[in-house]
């Protein structure tokens, strides 16, 4: 949490006494970083433990104690739930520059929670029940699902993040995109296509440059040996079973 103090001064015109000074103290919710939910190495060789603590004790961190600073200094509450605030970045009071900072920073808290939460050691390899179905209905099984990431992913330009979404309307329907920055398919009025993301690649050099350098083919193919496809199906089953 953030606390906030404010001073005011009361005077009381009919005594004429000297103004008081009053300390209104107000508790603002935070976000804060959550464990990663497994060891540092526990996903070598493929995601180095390196890497693994630079991009989450330090880049992911970071985003985070950014969107709080912001929030807290233009007194805005964050609400609990991020993809709320993420849902109403663009009808925050302020300027357009602030707006912008807050959705750069609340994508990147955003989006690399989530990206802990879809990798993980010893997760099912293939994906199951519901998106099983729903990946051979869009992509013609796994093999097609990958080429399309791969290829979205490496035609990217700059940073970014490359996703397997599920639509607003229909929600079986799967299709892939990429965005900039830490845009994410939430934020409607920012993409070509908004979704509901259900998988991502983080795209940004900090993810893979200490083990892969520019190699970035090598490290989408380690990035397959991490996904746990029972946590995606099961945000995908969740999404679905919703309505």
């Amino acid at each position: 949490m953030i606390i906030h103090v404010s001073r005011f001064y009361i005077s009381d015109l009919s005594t004429g006494a000297r103004p008081r000074q009053v300390y209104i103290m107000e508790v603002m919710m935070s976000y804060r970083l959550n464990e990663l939910g497994y060891p540092y190495d526990a996903l070598e060789p493929n995601f180095d433990e390196k890497t693994m603590h630079l991009h989450h004790d330090k880049h992911h961190a970071a985003y985070i104690d950014k969107l709080n600073s912001l929030l807290a200094e233009n007194g805005i509450h964050a609400p609990s739930s991020l993809e709320e605030l993420i849902a109403k970045i663009d009808t925050l009071p302020g300027s357009d520059d602030f707006r912008s900072r807050v959705r750069f920073n609340a994508g990147g808290h955003y989006n690399h929670d989530l990206f802990w939460r879809m990798i993980s050691p010893g997760g099912a390899s293939t994906p199951v029940g519901l998106l099983s179905d729903a990946v051979v209905q869009a992509f013609g099984g796994l093999d097609g699902l990958k080429k399309q990431v791969e290829k979205s992913a490496l035609s990217h330009l700059g940073v970014g993040w490359t996703w397997l979404c599920a639509g607003l309307e229909k929600r079986d329907e799967l299709f892939i995109c990429s965005t900039s920055n830490h845009d994410n398919p939430l934020m409607v009025n920012h993409v070509q296509r908004a979704g509901y993301p259900i998988l991502l690649l983080d795209l940004w050099e900090h993810a893979y440059y200490l083990k892969y350098n520019n190699r970035k083919t090598e490290y989408i193919e380690a990035y397959w040996r991490v996904v746990n496809w029972d946590a995606v199906s099961s945000r995908f089953k969740s999404y679905i079973e919703n309505r």
